[in-house]
């Protein structure tokens, strides 16, 4: 990132509107640069809450739908217990400043952000709400017309359902589950590895066996396999689990 770059982001990470005004005035091109922590100027006003800094940023047009899988260190992380939401899943999850206001708790930020929103921008959110077991939130955004079944574009399968099962959220699961949520949706991973995984899959690796009922109650295919010929029961053979196992065979798997 060039130096003007590098600029504009601390300027909108320091709260110095006349400097981020006078920089991007000169260098329009620097209006979506990241810094090290792979977040936009866009992304800390919406971070710290800083509304005359966002407001000026999106009427210069800045890309809303960029996002970040980092946290920013600067003290003041949603990982605070006392200042902010969410917990460490929701860290590494991909994030824009949509999201990164409401998890930070800067809720006039986040309203105004939601204003105009498009269906992208409150997907992204619905997907960390759903790793992060945030049922509110969820619930405001599916109101808001968020498929349940969203996915982020067209060359991914990782749907709210896959998330909050990967990361235990039961009731996030069940809300989802009402709401539509198809439980028979695959979801492939780390570049081949559990291609086509089904949310019960999940389940029953992760240990998950609520959740594994409850995939089952709502028409989970029980002997759905991936691409490698796994099925629910083979994992939970592996894993020597006799409890797992007769649940399963009680519920068909073959």
């Amino acid at each position: 990132m060039s130096l003007d770059g590098t600029d504009f982001v601390m300027a909108a990470r320091d709260s110095t509107l006349p400097r981020v005004r006078s920089i991007l005035d000169r260098h329009p091109d620097v209006l979506n640069a990241r810094d090290a922590y792979d977040m936009t100027a866009l992304m800390w006003s919406a971070f710290r809450g800083e509304m005359p800094t966002l407001e000026f940023l999106l009427s210069r047009g800045a890309d809303r739908h960029c996002t970040t899988q980092n946290a920013p260190r600067d003290g003041t992380t949603w990982q605070t217990p006392d200042s902010a939401r969410g917990h460490a899943a929701t860290a590494l999850a991909p994030k824009n400043a949509l999201c990164l206001a409401y998890l930070s708790v800067h809720m006039s930020a986040y309203r105004r952000l939601q204003q105009d929103a498009a269906l992208g921008e409150m997907g992204t959110a619905l997907l960390v709400a759903a790793i992060d077991g945030d049922t509110e939130w969820a619930r405001e955004l599916l109101g808001r017309g968020v498929p349940a079944d969203f996915a982020a574009d067209a060359e991914s399968d990782k749907t709210p359902l896959v998330c909050a099962v990967i990361n235990g959220r039961i009731e996030m699961a069940e809300l989802l589950l009402a709401r539509g949520a198809k439980p028979n949706q695959a979801y492939s991973w780390t570049a081949g590895k559990r291609d086509g995984w089904t949310p019960l899959l999940w389940a029953v690796d992760g240990g998950h066996d609520t959740l594994a009922d409850m995939l089952v109650a709502a028409g989970g295919d029980v002997n759905a396999a991936d691409a490698a010929g796994t099925t629910a029961l083979k994992l939970a053979t592996l894993q020597g689990h006799a409890g797992r196992i007769e649940r399963l065979k009680r519920a068909g798997a073959k």
